[in-house]
């Protein structure tokens, strides 16, 4: 498993949020996902033997959220 943080822009209200959240659990290996719109930080927690970050990025920037950083959690 991993756990990554994306800072991403446009997460304007809580309905983007579900929107994100939502669109994230649909990836195969997605386990977790949470959008916090006061910070613009999506974290996910995700099957990595499955699933990369990359396209947990692309899929973001797909339904509209610009990656800003994808830093690792520790």
């Amino acid at each position: 498993m991993a756990e990554r943080r994306f800072t991403v822009s446009g997460i304007h209200c809580g309905g983007c949020a579900s929107n994100i959240e939502t669109g994230l659990r649909r990836l195969d290996g997605v386990r977790r996902v949470s959008a916090d719109p006061d910070t613009q930080v999506v974290r996910v927690r995700f099957d990595d033997q499955s699933l990369d970050a990359d396209a947990v990025a692309a899929r973001l920037e797909r339904l509209g959220f610009p990656v800003a950083d994808a830093g690792r959690d520790s």
